[in-house]
């Protein structure tokens, strides 16, 4: 691969996340730390490439985390799982995570998402990342 590919042919998954919630974007940022290989592209749920690839479900409620990937879509807990296992990342909380039925996954994750306003202590939405991370990672 070049590097002057656009963003969204380097990599086959795409997170989608509240580009206004403080929370959502540290985990990005955490996610960008971890992600050596690139594995993943970033695009908040209110822009563009959102708009064109996700049910309006998505776009216009906010409440959840999306991964976009080449065989599907995963949302909530299901979508932080397999964001975890593509980056080979916390195996303990994935192998728990498995165990527990997905109800009980998303009810808890539901709790997190309908207080992350609350739970925010920096309420800047804005990500202090290198121009060139931003233009590699990031879609519209």
């Amino acid at each position: 691969m070049q590097p002057n590919n656009p963003p969204h042919e380097l990599a086959p998954h795409i997170v989608f996340y509240d580009g206004e919630c403080g929370i959502c974007n540290k985990s990005v940022q955490t996610l960008i730390k971890w992600d050596k290989n690139e594995s993943l592209r970033y695009a908040p749920l209110q822009g563009k490439t959102a708009s064109e690839r996700l049910p309006t479900t998505f776009t216009t409620k906010l409440s959840t985390l999306v991964l976009l990937s080449e065989q599907s879509t995963f949302t909530k807990s299901d979508a932080t799982l397999e964001i975890l296992t593509i980056l080979n990342r916390l195996f303990v909380i994935r192998w728990l995570g498995r165990l527990t039925p997905r109800w009980i996954r998303n009810k808890i994750y539901d709790l997190v998402a309908k207080n992350r306003y609350f739970f925010n202590t920096n309420k800047q939405s804005c990500q202090f990342l290198p121009q060139e991370v931003r233009k590699r990672l990031f879609l519209p």
